[in-house]
């Protein structure tokens, strides 16, 4: 009798031990389910992806307690499996009968099956993130304001370590008016070389010519969790210096790009900025103005799928210098020039290397003219970036009814230097969401 109760004890001991072992090891394989990017850093997610698990953070620990041993008629003792290694048994129970002992045994059995498949629905509603991080719902999931660090890993890209800018150059403390000291640490300056044409080319030669120019942003300071940040830069562009066929003049441009973003690692991420031109060639100087805004999907790793558009805020007429023009070609002394309207979607990837990644996009203009181009950043160390790109708009008109007059494209090539805590492969959320404005991202049309 002894020996059978002791082995049916060491078997459900063995039993306990194993369904405890494999609810750890559940535990453990469940709080990973999202991207290990996200494990002890701040963490952006949509609201859908907290709401459910966070209650189960805060749950305390199940008390443990002492399983009493089994003692059948005439001393014996069996003791039943154990509910924890951690506090020893020491609770004992004396049976009249052989029956009553293997009834109460069973029901102990069948209570250790309740508490393991208890403790396996707890596994599965584990919150998302480890140790160290605040639920908020739909906000940021961290201790701390945006940090280094978010954006990749071995699963998704690399690991960018710990490279990354998040608050530098913010204001310390919350001021009445907001104060940010003005630092390097959140600017990037570039410089390269590019082609262009469009209408205001008059199908003629196209515009070849070098430009340079800078980026700064930063998180908006006194805001709670620094939801937002801001963007401002500026480029300018020298292009035709040997003349053209329009006018013996060289070509000068200037860009200014300033707005509002919102950087995601798994959400919905957009913003908006308002773009500048200033045009000087063989017409007086046309300045427009344009809005453009994108607002996109972010998946959890690596991929990104959203929409971007741009609407022109003024026209104005650029009145042509004849005195600097080739009077045997026909330009309109006095013709209205418009930003054309972009309607386009996109699909931005995370490359390997953590701060790389590229975009292809396509769509339409308000003139039914199709729209298609690319762009890609990447990182050659960390103070270093190549940034390429290009643009085509499609004319509806066509080879056969002076189509070439009405195309517009642009190609370039910049290198880009982070001269500050910001690096090429940085992942914080207040890095540019823009590029500034250039010929490819600012159409020009007849009005």
């Amino acid at each position: 009798m002894k020996c059978n109760l002791g082995l049916t004890s060491w078997l459900l001991a063995g039993s306990a031990t194993f369904c405890l072992t494999l609810a750890g090891f559940a535990g453990s394989v469940g709080a990973q389910q999202i991207p290990s990017r996200y494990a002890g850093k701040q963490v952006r997610l949509p609201a859908h992806a907290t709401s459910s698990r966070s209650a189960v953070a805060s749950k305390p620990a199940a008390r443990t307690e002492p399983t009493p041993a089994v003692r059948p008629a005439g001393g014996a003792t069996a003791r039943v499996a154990s509910r924890s290694s951690v506090q020893p048994a020491s609770a004992s129970r004396t049976f009249r009968t052989q029956q009553e002992a293997d009834a109460y045994i069973a029901a102990e059995e069948r209570a250790l099956r309740a508490r393991s498949a208890s403790m396996q629905e707890s596994v599965e509603t584990l919150p998302l993130v480890d140790d160290g991080m605040t639920h908020v719902e739909g906000e940021i999931f961290a201790n701390s304001h945006h940090g280094p660090g978010g954006g990749c890993d071995g699963n998704c890209g690399g690991d960018c370590g710990t490279q990354g800018c998040g608050g530098c150059g913010s204001c310390g403390q919350c001021c009445l008016i907001p104060c940010p000291r003005l630092s390097f640490d959140n600017f990037e300056f570039f410089a390269g070389t590019q082609g262009f044409t469009g209408p205001l080319n008059a199908g003629e030669v196209g515009s070849f010519g070098f430009h340079e120019g800078l980026n700064w942003a930063n998180s908006l300071p006194c805001l709670p969790n620094q939801p937002l940040a801001a963007q401002l830069g500026f480029r300018a562009t020298q292009s035709n210096f040997a003349g053209s066929a329009l006018s013996d003049q060289d070509r000068r441009q200037f860009f200014v790009t300033g707005g509002l973003f919102r950087r995601e690692d798994w959400g919905l991420q957009g913003g908006a900025v308002l773009d500048f031109l200033h045009d000087e060639w063989y017409y007086d100087a046309i300045d427009l103005t344009q809005v453009r805004g994108e607002l996109s999907w972010v998946f959890p790793c690596q991929d990104e799928l959203g929409f971007w558009f741009t609407h022109g805020v003024n026209n104005t007429t650029g009145q042509t210098d004849t005195a600097a023009t080739n009077q045997s070609l026909f330009v309109n002394p006095a013709q209205g020039w418009q930003p054309t309207d972009i309607y386009a979607a996109f699909y931005r990837r995370k490359l390997q290397d953590c701060g790389a990644e590229g975009r292809m996009f396509g769509g339409f203009t308000d003139n039914s003219d199709g729209i298609i181009g690319a762009d890609i950043n990447l990182p050659i160390s960390d103070s270093f970036a190549l940034r390429s790109g290009f643009t085509y708009l499609i004319p509806t008109e066509g080879h056969s009814t002076g189509g070439y007059a009405q195309e517009s494209w642009n190609v370039g090539i910049s290198l880009v230097w982070y001269p500050g805590c910001r690096t090429s492969r940085s992942q914080d959320y207040a890095r540019p969401l823009f590029n500034v404005a250039d010929n490819g991202s600012f159409l020009v049309d007849r009005d």
